[in-house]
Order: structure tokens, then C-alpha cells, then sequence
């Protein structure tokens, strides 16, 4: 007893669909990392994007953010709750996503997702084939076709 069924014979306008799907994600995804490339290397490492102020310690100094003041999380918690902060701090993180050399990962991460999506969708194009078309080339009515 075969563990899989046989594979069926692919008609050669699937095959074309399928070898197309196939570039358009190979071709996503060396453009994406070239991208992200060229943005990690022209873009500055994005550390005090949003500070408030500076203080200095030790001879150093060191940015003050929202976050880190007393007054801000207490206004947060009173105005918003707990559930405020966490949202705020969701929000800023997002955020830094898309500046500095953060965006060159997050360029990276997006192409491979679309590569992989495509790979993806060709298994399932192959597993799950498209139906049939009737007899006479007509559809089957859809939600709102056929309802007088």
C-alpha cells in the first residue's frame, strides 16, 4: 500500500501558472534582498529617535525616552491603564521597523514571506486543482447569480 497517491499529469497551462508563480517569488525575493541590502547599507543605526531630552552620567550622555520618565507612565496608566502602556510600547516597536537598518530586516523578512507564499501557492494549486468548467462553458451560479 503506497504511503502517497501517484502525482497526476499536470495540463501544460497549469505548468506555464505554476512556472510563472514560481518566478514572480524567485524574482520577489532577489529584489527584496537587494533592497534590504542597499538600505542596511545607507541607512544610520536610528538610537534616539524620539527622545525627549539627554542626560549625562559619568561623562556620557544618554537619551531620556517617553518611556523612561515617571510622569509619562503615570499619565499613561491614569489616562489609559495598564493596557495603555503595553499598547504605547507595541506601537513604538512597529514603528522602528520601518526607519534605519531596522527597515533592511524588516525588507528581508517581507521578501522571503513572499517567496515562501508563493511556493506555497503552487503545492496547493498542484494538490488542490482548479475545478473542471462544464459542458457548454458555463459556470455554476455563484452567490448572487441565478436569484430572481
Amino acid at each position: 500500500m503506497p504511503l502517497m497517491a501517484a502525482p497526476r499529469p499536470v495540463p501544460p497551462t497549469e505548468a506555464a501558472l505554476h512556472a510563472r508563480l514560481l518566478r514572480v517569488g524567485s524574482v520577489l525575493l532577489v529584489a527584496g534582498l537587494v533592497a534590504a541590502a542597499l538600505v542596511y547599507w545607507r541607512a544610520k543605526t536610528v538610537k534616539d529617535a524620539g527622545a525627549i531630552g539627554y542626560t549625562v552620567e559619568g561623562g556620557n550622555s544618554y537619551a531620556v525616552m517617553p518611556a523612561d520618565s515617571k510622569a509619562y507612565n503615570y499619565e499613561m496608566e491614569r489616562m489609559e491603564g495598564k493596557e495603555g502602556i503595553l499598547y504605547a510600547e507595541i506601537l513604538d516597536w512597529f514603528e522602528s521597523l520601518w526607519h534605519g537598518r531596522r527597515l533592511a530586516g524588516t525588507l528581508a523578512v517581507l521578501s522571503l514571506g513572499g517567496f515562501l507564499g508563493s511556493r506555497l501557492l503552487v503545492r496547493l494549486l498542484i494538490a488542490y486543482p482548479p475545478l473542471p468548467a462544464k459542458p457548454g462553458g458555463t459556470r455554476p451560479p455563484g452567490p448572487r447569480q441565478g436569484i430572481s
